[in-house]
């Protein structure tokens, strides 16, 4: 007997249902002929338009409920809050100093490639590792004077080689201090003549100064380059630092934390390192550590700098996704005024984090709005 019961009161619901799309559309369809240009008909009730998400004439959208399944549609109602106030300022990235390096051309010369091949980029590299080497370059006339001090020092070599020879077949004859006087003075002119024959025509080495990878390299055999030439950069891929430029000089002492994003939406915590005191475009430059692996980033890639103040806003907070640009180029949220009817509503943000922003206007205490979908409603028309 239950389950009658229950159908009968199923059917009971159906036929009030079929009763009221039956006097909607008579409602729709009475007197016809006559000009009601000027009336304004009630709307239908939500559920007896059809089932087709469309955007209504007074700019709100209709979602009947299964389509909002379809599209994953969520919402959260708005709870008011007191939060940090965010400062957004433009930066970028720059190698960690510590643990980085360059190499460069102690002196004028040409490049000579390493036993392994001239160093590419992004070749893992360990500190002391020879990348190239370098024959120093010597003017003719110079040249010419290294050579005939190089003749004239083994000549003397020469001599001091036979002198010692004999000497040494006349111990005993003579005295051991003339004997030991003679090896030093071989000796010297040896020394003497390898310094020489390396400053001629010997080959220094280009050692790389830290671990890391090759960034940067401008190395090609056979290169002639210039002293103090920068050849190799040297860096980390996993250490990074941020350097941006502010105006407000007591900001440093505000800052309670500070994240940076990137343009496709990846933030990472910083540490702050400290403040110059020489202006730099009317600014002055402020620099902060990434913590944590920063492997995917790259020395010059701006990033934006969001640093959360010790001061305090009152607002909605919600998630980034929540937010659609409107035509005219302001902040909205789709508010839920219905249970299949959706509004835009124009609000007010402050930048609260990478994932958050703070509605400070716009956005009631208790009002539910969507926080996943609301790109897909703009698109509706």
């Amino acid at each position: 007997m239950l389950w009658l019961l229950r159908r009968n009161e199923a059917a009971a619901e159906r036929e009030k249902i079929f009763r009221e799309i039956e006097q909607a559309q008579t409602a729709a369809h009475a007197h016809g002929g006559e000009d009601h240009g000027h009336d304004e008909a009630a709307p239908l009730p939500a559920t007896l338009t059809g089932d087709a998400p469309r955007r209504l004439p007074d700019g709100s959208v209709f979602v009947p409920k299964p389509v909002g399944r379809l599209l994953g549609l969520r919402t959260q109602l708005a709870a008011m809050a007191t939060l940090a106030q965010t400062v957004v300022v433009p930066g970028h990235l720059i190698a960690d100093p510590n643990r980085s390096g360059r190499v460069q051309a102690p002196q004028a010369g040409r490049i000579v490639p390493a036993a392994g091949g001239i160093a590419h980029l992004g070749q893992p590299v360990r500190a002391g590792e020879v990348l190239a080497w370098l024959e120093p370059l010597a003017a003719s006339l110079e040249a010419a004077g290294q050579s005939a001090g190089l003749a004239e020092l083994d000549s003397q070599i020469e001599l001091a080689t036979q002198r010692l020879s004999r000497l040494q077949q006349l111990a005993g004859s003579v005295a051991q201090r003339e004997i030991d006087e003679a090896r030093t003075e071989l000796a010297g002119l040896r020394k003497r003549r390898s310094a020489l024959g390396t400053g001629l025509g010997g080959r220094e080495p280009l050692r790389a100064p830290v671990d890391g990878v090759v960034s940067r390299s401008t190395l090609v055999a056979g290169q002639i380059v210039e002293a103090r030439e920068t050849l190799v950069e040297i860096l980390d891929p996993g250490a990074w630092w941020v350097e941006a430029v502010v105006f407000d000089a007591g900001l440093a002492g505000n800052i309670d934390a500070a994240l940076a994003e990137t343009d496709n939406g990846r933030t990472y915590r910083l540490g702050f390192l400290g403040m110059g005191f020489e202006r730099r475009a009317q600014g002055l430059p402020m620099q902060w550590r990434v913590d944590g692996d920063g492997r995917g980033l790259s020395a010059g890639q701006p990033v934006r700098l969001l640093l959360q103040t010790r001061s305090r806003s009152r607002g909605v907070p919600l998630p980034v996704a929540a937010l659609v640009r409107g035509a005219d180029g302001e902040s909205r949220v789709w508010v839920q005024a219905g249970i299949e009817r959706f509004v835009p509503r124009r609000v007010q943000v402050q930048p609260l984090d990478g994932e958050r922003v703070l509605v400070t206007g716009g956005l009631a205490d208790g009002e539910r709005f969507l926080v996943i979908g609301a790109s897909l409603l703009a698109q509706l028309r």
